[in-house]
């Protein structure tokens, strides 16, 4: 992975960046924008900063979070995310404090 815009404010970041060697990225998808919208997938990835300031994956976690509510077609749209994915998936949802609890 290589920079691919350069803004005013990439200076900043590059300074953080040499002073690490590994950065966590994490992306999370959800069901909608409202503030009690659900997190359907969780994605976290670790890179290792190389010395040109480009980035080496090195670890990768990636899961499906079932809402036990229907997906809306936009959203399925949008994400690429489908009910029959969420349907088989370990994790249902238990409450909007975003925990989820692991099926057996």
């Amino acid at each position: 992975m290589s920079w691919r815009n350069i803004e005013k404010n990439a200076y900043n970041i590059l300074n953080l960046l040499s002073e690490t060697e590994t950065v966590m990225v994490f992306d999370v998808e959800t069901v909608g924008l409202a503030e009690d919208a659900k997190i359907i997938q969780f994605s976290a990835i670790r890179y290792k900063v190389m010395s040109d300031f480009s980035l080496e994956k090195m670890d990768f976690y990636d899961t499906y979070i079932n809402p036990e509510e229907h997906l809306r077609p936009k959203i399925i749209e949008i994400t690429g995310i489908t009910q029959e994915m969420l349907d088989k998936c370990p994790y249902r949802f238990l409450s909007q404090e975003s925990r989820c609890l692991r099926s057996t």
